[in-house]
Order: C-alpha cells, then structure tokens, then sequence
C-alpha cells in the first residue's frame, strides 16, 4: 500500500463532516468545539478516546468502502467517510 495523503477535518458547531478519501489516506480530525467530542466508526472497528478543543484523532484507512461514524459523547452527530 503506498503512502496516501493527509486529509485535516473540523469538528465544528457540533457536525462531524462527510469526505471522499482514497485508501492510504490518514483523516486527521481536530475538535473546534468548547465540549469533547469522539469519533467512532459504526462496526466499532474505530473508537478514538474524547478530545478536547484543539486536540485530534487520527486514523488511515486501509480498504475501501463507507465509513459511517458519530461521537459517542453527541450520538446525533454523524458523518462518513467514503474510501475509494
């Protein structure tokens, strides 16, 4: 697998985005928001610890497919990440 690339993401007014990434690629997530969030992918293959503002999570996706996920602190927040 070859190195992808580095893909930043916000957390920010309490959304967790959607993106389209290629396999390899690592998502960087930085929380914007003055309450801790997480990131959990919905099989719980991926549950990062919470984060405060200005700190992040990261994780690189090695396969393709879709990625839903959402905080376990907000579980109304979700988004996706799609890997090609």
């Amino acid at each position: 697998m070859a190195a992808g690339e580095t893909m930043d993401l916000d957390i920010q007014d309490n959304t967790l985005p959607a993106v389209t990434a290629k396999v390899g690629d690592k998502i960087v997530w930085t929380n914007q928001d003055d309450v801790p969030h997480s990131v959990v992918l919905d099989d719980n293959s991926v549950t990062s610890d919470n984060f405060n503002k200005g700190e992040t999570f990261e994780h690189t996706f090695d396969a393709a497919g879709t990625f839903e996920y959402f905080c376990e602190f907000h579980p109304n927040m979700k988004g996706s990440i799609v890997v090609e």
